[in-house]
């Protein structure tokens, strides 16, 4: 059987929440880009705070397993 999706599904994109996850701590922490010294580093401390449990949830939540 085979189930056609659409070129692009938020559904089975588990990266999306991921990505929704980093913007909204770039957002909280807006102040702190006035003493960066570069968008990589905020990107990196954004990327930091993710867990593991987080990530395996985003997967799960995608039905890939």
């Amino acid at each position: 059987m085979v189930i056609l999706l659409p070129a692009y599904s938020l559904d089975f994109m588990p990266l999306e929440e991921l990505f929704v996850q980093v913007k909204n701590w770039i957002k909280e922490n807006e102040a702190a880009w006035q003493f960066c010294s570069g968008s990589e580093f905020m990107i990196e401390q954004a990327l930091l705070q993710i867990t593991d449990e987080e990530v395996k949830n985003y997967i799960k939540q995608a039905e890939y397993f």
